[in-house]
Formats: structure tokens, C-alpha cells, sequence
């Protein structure tokens, strides 16, 4: 056989093997990612990201069964999604987070100084991120970035039950918040 040959016939091969795989059918477990405590990414206990069921998808189902988020544009899907998966955070429970807090709504701002989509609170975080430069809260892309940075640092360190709750401001000691806010966020993620 000549060279050209030996060459035509490799890709002939990885071709075949190229068309087997594409048509083998894809299992959900062939494509589950557990976050836990041995890998660098923040463990989300019960939950998992597949990739075979997209995070973008369970995004939109939580928008869409969320007063004020049903109308959610397709960007605002993708970027929570994106930002979620690159801070380790599970997507469902950022897409909560965001109904949750602001309804959808990039404008929010709250009576206790929180801020945009995630209501991030400017008080608590000024001594970690640059609010008064780098970062624009009121920018959908800034804030939502931000926002999973803190929720997946604060389910890492307390779990996911606390560091939700941290995130809401009931695990240092805030007076009026609802009791029933992780429960919430977790009932919003989970369907």
C-alpha cells in the first residue's frame, strides 16, 4: 500500500467510528457531573448539572413557572445559565435565586441597599468586589456574575441549606427576613 493509501484508509476508519458514535444513543449518565467536596467546584449536594439535559432548559422551566420571569428573553436564560456553570453552582438554583429576589427585574433594588437580578447586597460585598468601578450591579451581565460568585463561595463553605440562607441574609442574624426563603429557592430548583 501506498502512503496515500495508508492516509485514505485512517480516515475512511475514524470516520466510520466518527458516524458510529454520533448515532449511538446518548444515555443521561454517560453525561452526569456530580459536584462534591473532592472536586473544585462548590458541591450542590442532591442536585447535578447533565449535560445531557441542558442547564439552559432547566433555566427557562424555572423562569417560566415565576411570576415576573414566565416573559424571560433568551439571553438572560443563557447568561444565568453560563455564569452558574463557570462559579460551580447548580443553574436551577441560580435561575431561583434571580425569580426569587427581583422577579426578573435588572432594576431592583431593595430597602436594605440589595441590588439588580440577584439582589446583591452592596454593604455586605464592597470589601470583595469593586462596586464603585469594575462592577455595575444595575448591568445584567455584572450583577448575575457576581451574584453566583457569592452563592456558589457560600454553598461551598456552609453546604447548600446555609449558604443559602447566608445568602439571604439569615445567617448573620437578619431581623424581618423570611424564614422560608431557602426553602423557597430549594422548592423553585428542585420541580
Amino acid at each position: 500500500m501506498t502512503r496515500k493509501q495508508i492516509i485514505d484508509l485512517l480516515i475512511f476508519v475514524a470516520c466510520i467510528i466518527m458516524i458510529f458514535f454520533a448515532l449511538k444513543p446518548a444515555h443521561s449518565a454517560d453525561f452526569d457531573i456530580t459536584f462534591n467536596r473532592h472536586s473544585p467546584l462548590p458541591p450542590t449536594e442532591a442536585y447535578q448539572y447533565s449535560l445531557y439535559h441542558t442547564g439552559v432548559f432547566e433555566v427557562a422551566k424555572v423562569f417560566g413557572r415565576s411570576s415576573g420571569c414566565e416573559s424571560a428573553d433568551a439571553d438572560l436564560i443563557t447568561e444565568t445559565n453560563d455564569a452558574a456553570v463557570k462559579s460551580g453552582l447548580d443553574p436551577r438554583i441560580a435561575a431561583a435565586v434571580i425569580a426569587t429576589e427581583s422577579s426578573c427585574n435588572q432594576y431592583a433594588i431593595s430597602n436594605r441597599g440589595a441590588v439588580g437580578l440577584m439582589q446583591v447586597n452592596v454593604s455586605v460585598w464592597k470589601d470583595q468586589f469593586d462596586f464603585a468601578g469594575d462592577i455595575n450591579l444595575l448591568n445584567r451581565h455584572d450583577n448575575i456574575q457576581t451574584g453566583t460568585k457569592i452563592l456558589a463561595r457560600l454553598i461551598y463553605t456552609y453546604g447548600i441549606n446555609d449558604g443559602i440562607r447566608r445568602y439571604s441574609g439569615l445567617g448573620v442574624g437578619c431581623q424581618g427576613c423570611d424564614p422560608m426563603y431557602v426553602q423557597k429557592i430549594l422548592n423553585l430548583g428542585r420541580k
